[in-house]
């Protein structure tokens, strides 16, 4: 079938607007005619084009062609402008995640959009009613936070339009990745209808885009090329300016590139994708560059720029020499894509840790781990990302951080988000914009830690605020209905709608969901009142019914910020709700604080869960001290050097106990922050050693007597595990452009202080949204 042949049975004779054509000067030139519908978003019909093509030609020669925009209007059709409309919005909005193709003109958009849906392309096909004059005022609303390919007509005109449709596009958030490169060979005019009437190659057209400076349309400067690159390769890796991505051009130099969203699965494969490479590169693919040429000239350029060093990034990087490429991302260096070494060790990078510490080149060594513990890591991974089997993104920081759990240096990270949704996703848009984040949580203990990989797991969510059953049920959980409700049991969660009715219960609305008691949100700092206000919780408001009665508030308040808070200087201008919904969500933890860690650790082996083990080993050595209310301390004494013996030794299957060696063996190092070297042992070989005492101790003579292990100090008189003593480290920025209901603060501040004979160690957090 020919272009025009998908185009005629695509357009509709609408008699309003052929009538009235008829009447206009050219109508009896009139030799046929295609009626273009657009549709909104939601699929509405919303209006028309009308091409007439003429009998009569023009000075060059060329048949003439006469337009007609028509809006329908209750029924009723009426030639009014549509200026600006995109065509063919529905099909673009119908999967977000393919990328835009805007093209000049409805009959070449429809042709492409054909040919993609033929193929199974992840593209869709746009354009703006009007034609090129209107591209830099089209109403893209509707498509923002969308990758989007230019592809102009091959002339003057074409180009220029697409410029300024570039401008637009930038300014309604989406994201020009490339343009598509005109071919000498191709006649004046010729656009992507043409080339499918050629029998080219589309797909290869669209693979192999060049990227440009889209604002001049020509061949960048070097700076704004790397910029445009970086843009890309986030796009690539599945970020996306919906999801706070910011590339920050500092005085030195470096260009800094921070983010929360990873496509799991792009993540994995991509850095051994050629292809992927060579785009990023700027190579076109028949220029018959070789591999080690397109890696060197990506890293000449990135280097003389300070771009994808390893060295200068704190959260992501990528470090290209010739055939490698190493990312650096959530502490977690990868090898052309395979996870060889953890560091940041100490505030230094990843890469100087690898060099300095592990004593080996990250680039030149990439085979750290065989191929079995390579995909023992990704399964952890993968299970405790957040939501990934029901929702593609995830937040792959919190993943990474918190399997690992800093746990081969002195000061973890442990990344917990908040998951707010985005609409119906997660919750019901009431219910999102009800939810506003009062502050920060600057100190996390590893039993939120261990209480967050619970939630992670059998909910789906890192942290979630909302318990959504199907969530579970669509997790592949064979038994999710009765983990749903021996966890509702432990948990004491009901739906409760009725009125606040004095006991903190009525924080629920009719939405269908539940709410999860939101246990590590409410933990923070309980055991360093000395800090006078450095360090604030994290607050989560509800919209519910609840009282402001004054004489209540008051008594929560107190008790509130006495025994639980840090004062705030602004802390008595919390509104009701909060201290209401705070007020629940503590009682809940501590009144079921002992139920929650036994239905853990008795299901911890299932292996669906593997992916939390790790942050439970966290928790076993740091809960001792790290920040519960004393009298849980002494009242559960529960993660003794015995208990992990226990554990150890207590395992379900092979696939489990594969996890938890490989694990520990991995990440377990010892260390003398003054000879600044460490030895890695297993966490059974540790346990063995405390056991046999003076038989091992000539094996770390080279050792100071004081082991430091992932931020834990081991006490030889008490033969216990402590918190290392360490300073005390917050964060702290503010993002911009964030919903208005949700704000992001991560809190940064040095106080090097010991906090009286307490050992301990802060946990970094990162409040962030899907």
């Amino acid at each position: 079938m020919s272009v025009q042949q998908i185009v005629s049975t695509k357009c509709p004779s609408i008699p309003e607007i052929y009538q009235a054509a008829k009447k206009k000067p050219w109508g009896s030139d009139i030799e046929s005619f295609e009626t273009y519908v657009y549709h909104n978003e939601t699929g509405k019909v919303i209006g028309y084009v009308a091409r007439f093509n003429l009998s009569t030609v023009n000075s060059s020669g060329k048949k003439e062609k006469q337009f007609l925009q028509a809006r329908r209007t209750n029924g009723r059709v009426q030639l009014k402008g549509i200026g600006g409309a995109v065509f063919n919005l529905w099909q673009a909005t119908r999967d977000v995640s393919n990328t835009l193709v805007l093209v000049e003109g409805e009959k070449t958009c429809i042709a492409l959009q054909e040919y993609i849906t033929k193929h199974n392309l992840p593209y869709s096909a746009i354009t703006v009613a009007g034609g090129s004059s209107q591209f830099d005022n089209a109403d893209m609303s509707a498509i923002v936070n969308r990758d989007i390919i230019m592809w102009p007509d091959n002339d003057q005109v074409g180009v220029k339009a697409m410029q300024g449709a570039s401008k637009c596009a930038k300014s309604n958030n989406l994201n020009v990745i490339g343009w598509i490169k005109n071919n000498p060979s191709w006649q004046k005019g010729f656009d992507a209808a043409d080339a499918i009437e050629k029998g080219l190659d589309i797909a290869s057209l669209l693979d192999n885009i060049e990227v440009f400076n889209s604002a001049e349309h020509l061949p960048a400067t070097e700076e704004n090329q790397v910029l445009d690159l970086a843009r890309y390769a986030f796009k690539v890796l599945g970020y996306g300016v919906g999801d706070n991505i910011f590339i920050q051009s500092h005085e030195d130099g470096v260009v800094r590139m921070i983010g929360t969203r990873f496509d799991t699965n792009k993540l994995l494969t991509i850095y051994n994708n050629l292809d992927f490479w060579k785009r990023f590169a700027g190579v076109n693919q028949k220029d018959g560059v070789n591999e080690t040429e397109c890696f060197s000239r990506l890293w000449s350029m990135a280097q003389e720029k300070g771009m994808y060093d390893l060295r200068k990034s704190k959260q992501f990087g990528i470090y290209i020499d010739n055939n490698n490429v190493v990312a650096n991302i959530g502490k977690c260096l990868i090898v052309n894509g395979k996870p060889v070494s953890f560091g940041d060790y100490d505030g230094e990078s990843t890469y100087e840790a690898c060099i300095t510490k592990y004593d080996f080149n990250p680039v030149l060594s990439p085979e750290i781990l065989s191929d079995d513990e390579r995909t023992l890591l990704i399964n952890a991974i993968m299970h405790s990302s957040t939501g990934l089997l029901q929702h593609r993104k995830c937040i792959l920081g919190w993943a990474v951080s918190s399997i690992l759990s800093g746990l081969n240096h002195r000061r973890p990270h442990i990344w917990i988000q908040g998951v707010y949704g985005s609409g119906k996703s997660f919750m019901s848009k009431e219910i999102m914009n009800g939810i506003v984040l009062k502050g920060i949580a600057a100190e996390i203990s590893g039993a939120t830690s261990t209480i967050a990989g619970l939630k992670q797991t059998v909910g789906g969510r890192a942290s979630p605020l909302i318990w959504d059953e199907s969530n579970i049920k669509d997790r592949g959980n064979e038994d999710s209905s009765s983990m749903v409700e021996k966890l509702k049991e432990i948990l004491k969660i009901s739906y409760d709608n009725n009125e606040h009715n004095g006991n903190a219960q009525g924080n629920q609305e009719k939405t269908g969901d539940v709410y999860l008691p939101r246990f590590s949100c409410m933990f923070s700092s309980v055991n360093f009142p000395k800090l006078d206000g450095q360090v604030a919780s994290r607050m989560i408001v509800i919209p519910n019914k609840t009282t402001d009665d004054p004489t209540a508030l008051a008594q929560i308040r107190q008790s509130y910020s006495q025994k639980y808070f840090i004062p705030l200087k602004k802390i008595e201008n919390l509104p009701a709700k909060l201290w209401w919904f705070c007020y629940n969500n503590v009682n809940a933890f501590i009144t079921n604080y002992q139920k929650i860690v036994d239905w853990y650790t008795t299901n911890m082996f299932d292996a669906r869960i593997v992916g939390t083990i790790a942050p439970l080993l966290a928790g076993f050595v740091t809960l001792k001290h790290g920040g519960v209310p004393d009298d849980l301390v002494l009242e559960y004494d529960l993660f003794s050097l015995e208990d992990i013996n226990i554990l150890m030794d207590n395992r379900a299957d092979k696939r489990t106990q594969d996890a938890i060696d490989f694990i520990v063996r991995l990440y377990i190092k010892f260390y003398d922050a003054d000879k600044r070297t460490h030895i890695s042992v297993t966490l059974a070989d540790y346990i063995q050693m405390i056991k046999k005492g003076e038989e091992y101790s000539n094996k770390f003579e080279s050792v100071a007597s004081e082991f430091k292990i992932m931020g834990v100090e081991y006490d030889d008189t008490t033969k216990r595990l402590y918190l290392a003593r360490d300073s005390y480290r917050i964060e702290k920025q503010l993002r911009p452009n964030w919903d208005a209901s949700i704000i992001s603060m991560v809190s940064h501040q040095m106080v090097d202080k010991r906090i009286g004979n307490n050992n301990w160690v802060c946990h970094s957090i990162v409040i962030d949204r899907i």
